[in-house]
């Protein structure tokens, strides 16, 4: 039996999954309304839905792959994953506050376009069933659906509210499920760790202990006038007189793509308008933020000229700008730089690279372009085993391991 075959059926009798719980209810171009309860009652062995949204197979070889069939593409798809160890099942619904688990609450990336917390390349059970933790997995709305800047309506930043309901239902609910509410590790990649910077921003109850960061793209943000030109040139060109508020989801969904393939620099588009990254003070903040980049974060954007520039000015050199600026608000926060090239990688330590260690599978990252064509299960999974332990270190406890 292959290394990562025996990992999957070790980590399916260590955990039980709680897939498609719905935290909130939305309308289109609303605020979500939180879901302040959870049904065990109901089936919940299938993966959710997925925002509408556009993918390819090209696409899924470069970042990684996971079976398009294995998901159903909805509008009403604010729901989250659980992954709890088997070994702390509760009985009748309790467990003594004295024994609950830390908990690790993941935000998935994909330029605010793309993704989703129940695909399987974001699925945390690896690491839930190695570190003895609670780990959960959240969708929201992307693209057009969540990050349409239209504040007539009171349609701004909706996907980033999404992920504040989630948070919320966690803090109320993870005890049923063996997690401990004030032992919350929030953490992010990519477009999802640029979240996690908005969301500690905007924070208005204390929801996380710790917090960790990667690969935030913390050098593209967008301005209320950006927001407001891309929803006018969008519904002005490519729907052209068609209702976006009661139109279909392919429709707007195509708009949408149309409309970014006009674009110079045709990612994040739509995604969180008008905002700080690193406002004057947070009035709720972690105890400790970990700040990770990839030594080559911007190899796999644009051009090869460009890709140097790319990973200092939009990842790296804006990171160390973030730490230092939690320190000034008084918090312990570390910055790390990847450099772990995987065997046969022609791009480095890009971006993703960390997200492999510790989300999906082997399945998900083996002989992709993102990989290369030489790393095999034999040199991936003790990789993989080494990091989720530092990460579930860091989620117990706070302290990141300095290799």
């Amino acid at each position: 039996m292959a290394v990562s075959s025996v990992y999957q059926v070790f980590s399916a009798v260590s955990i039980v999954s709680y897939r498609n719980i719905p935290y909130a209810n939305a309308e289109r171009f609303r605020e979500s309304v939180l879901i302040d309860s959870f049904a065990p009652e109901q089936d919940h062995t299938k993966r959710g839905p997925m925002c509408p949204q556009y993918l390819t197979q090209e696409g899924l070889d470069k970042w990684g792959r996971f079976d398009l069939n294995e998901m159903t593409e909805s509008e009403d798809c604010l729901c989250l994953t659980v992954h709890t160890p088997r070994s702390w099942q509760r009985e009748n619904n309790l467990l003594p506050s004295d024994s609950l688990l830390p908990v690790l609450v993941h935000i998935h990336g994909g330029s605010y376009n793309s993704g989703s917390g129940e695909t399987s390349i974001n699925d945390l059970g690896d690491i839930a069933a190695q570190e003895n933790i609670v780990t959960v997995t959240i969708s929201y709305r992307l693209g057009v659906f969540g990050f349409a800047y239209r504040p007539d309506i009171g349609c701004v930043n909706l996907g980033l509210h999404d992920q504040m309901n989630a948070l919320r239902w966690v803090s109320r609910h993870i005890s049923e499920f063996g997690g401990n509410p004030k032992q919350i590790t929030l953490s992010g990649q990519s477009a999802g760790a640029q979240s996690v910077v908005y969301l500690l921003a905007e924070m208005d109850e204390p929801l996380v202990r710790y917090a960790a960061v990667f690969s935030a793209p913390m050098g593209m943000t967008r301005s209320a006038g950006e927001g407001k030109r891309f929803w006018r040139e969008l519904t002005e060109r490519f729907l052209k007189g068609i209702d976006p508020q009661t139109c279909s989801a392919d429709t707007l969904r195509k708009a949408q793509t149309a409309y970014e393939q006009t674009q110079p620099i045709p990612i994040m588009i739509f995604a969180p308008t008008g905002l700080k990254q690193m406002p004057k003070y947070l009035k709720y903040h972690p105890e400790k933020v970990l700040v990770c980049t990839q030594k080559d974060d911007g190899a796999v954007f644009g051009p090869k000229w460009l890709n140097g520039f790319i990973t200092h000015h939009v990842f790296t050199n804006t990171s160390r700008q973030y730490v230092s600026y939690l320190h000034k608000q008084g918090i312990d926060a570390l910055f790390y730089e990847f450099d772990w090239v995987p065997r046969g990688s022609e791009n480095g330590a890009t971006h993703c690279c960390e997200l492999m260690l510790f989300a999906g599978g082997a399945y998900n990252w083996l002989q992709t372009n993102l990989t290369g064509y030489e790393l095999t299960e034999e040199e991936f999974i003790p990789l993989r085993s080494a990091f989720m332990h530092r990460l579930g270190q860091f989620v117990r406890t706070g302290e990141w391991t300095q290799e």
